[in-house]
């Protein structure tokens, strides 16, 4: 039986590593964004070495088409970018939910998408992906 002291620790551990990993992502967007708006760098080694978009490419743009609202440049450059976006969104809110009113949205969703069936989904989602990315 865990004593009253480690629960709390473990969910003050638990609320900062969610904060620490919200923060760092927000940083690596921004610099992304600097990176891909301002100086047109492309950061794809898939791309440099092979000549083909990755499920990854068109990704930074497509984010960045989506805070402007223009959701077909969005799909154009990348076409996992808007469920992506609306992922990350719902994470980020539900992370937040946990920091604040000590639920535990992050845990359940963890627990289901971790789920031995879901790794062929997420492989099978991600060579469509691929796929499409050099259709368009």
């Amino acid at each position: 039986m865990d004593s009253h002291w480690y629960k709390t620790e473990k969910q003050n551990n638990r609320k900062r590593h969610t904060l620490h990993s919200l923060s760092v992502g927000f940083v690596f967007f921004v610099i992304l964004f600097i990176l891909t708006k301002i100086f047109s760098i492309s950061l794809c080694p898939i791309k440099a070495i092979f000549g083909i978009s990755c499920f990854g490419c068109g990704m930074t743009r497509g984010f960045i088409s989506i805070l402007y609202l223009d959701f077909k440049a969005a799909f154009e450059y990348n076409v996992l970018s808007i469920p992506l976006f609306v992922g990350i969104a719902l994470f980020s809110i539900f992370s937040l939910l946990d920091f604040f009113f000590d639920k535990n949205f992050i845990y359940i969703i963890e627990k289901q998408l971790a789920k031995k069936y879901m790794y062929l989904i997420y492989f099978l989602i991600l060579v469509i992906a691929t796929v499409f990315n050099n259709i368009y």
